[in-house]
Formats: structure tokens, sequence, C-alpha cells
């Protein structure tokens, strides 16, 4: 029942993308927050056992987000914290409605990504 709530939060983007720009990190805050939940609720167990796999973890990603980080720190501008923290916090609940999508079969992976490709195309249409 949550994963679907993430997921239909998740489609009201197209929609606020044409109407409200500054919405869809909101949307995308309460669809990553969903998902979160969503995930932590139905944790798989290799998940949970990231210690012992610690060759798995994305060692890119997690080096360039310490980059990103320490670069806030000694920014010039007054907002680079604020900034580096909304980013951060973007990518952290794109990778868990990721992760959530992942976790669905087929067939509803299908559906849902049909959902949201009408879902920006109506609001590309009615931005136009």
């Amino acid at each position: 029942m949550i994963k679907q709530a993430s997921f239909l939060i998740l489609l009201l983007i197209g929609p606020v993308l044409a109407l409200a720009t500054k919405g869809f990190a909101v949307v995308l805050a309460l669809s990553g927050l969903t998902a979160l939940v969503a995930l932590s609720l139905h944790r798989p167990v290799w998940v949970a056992n990231w210690r012992d796999n610690w060759r798995s973890l994305p060692v890119l990603p997690m080096a360039a987000l310490g980059y990103i980080l320490a670069s806030a720190f000694w920014g010039i501008s007054e907002r680079a914290f604020d900034t580096t923290t909304r980013l951060i916090l973007v990518v952290g609940f794109s990778g868990a409605l990721i992760a959530l999508f992942n976790t669905l079969p087929d067939d509803a992976k299908t559906r849902w990504a049909r959902a949201l490709r009408w879902s920006v195309g109506l609001g590309i249409f009615v931005a136009l």
C-alpha cells in the first residue's frame, strides 16, 4: 500500500511542473519520504547485511557526495550549504524511488512507467 502511495504522489510531477515549477521539490520530497518508509518497512535481508558486502557499495557516488559536502563548507556563497543540502536530498530521494521501483514486479513497473510518462506528457502539454 505504501509503495503505491509514493508512486501516486510522484504522478503529480507532470502537472506540478507545468503549473508551479517550485512545487517539484515538494512533490519529490513527499514521494521520496514515502519511498524511504516503504523500503524500511519491507527491507530485504541483503540490504541489512551491507557490512559484509561493502565492496558492492557505489564508491564513486559516495566520493562525489563527500566532495560536495566538503565543498559546501568552504563555499564563498552564503547559500552554499543550503544548495548542497537540497542537492543531496534530491539525489537521496531519487535513489530511494529508484530502489523502490526496482522491487516492483515487471508488470507493475510497466504500468507505473507508462503512468509517469502520461503525467509528464500532460504537464508539458499544459505548459505549452
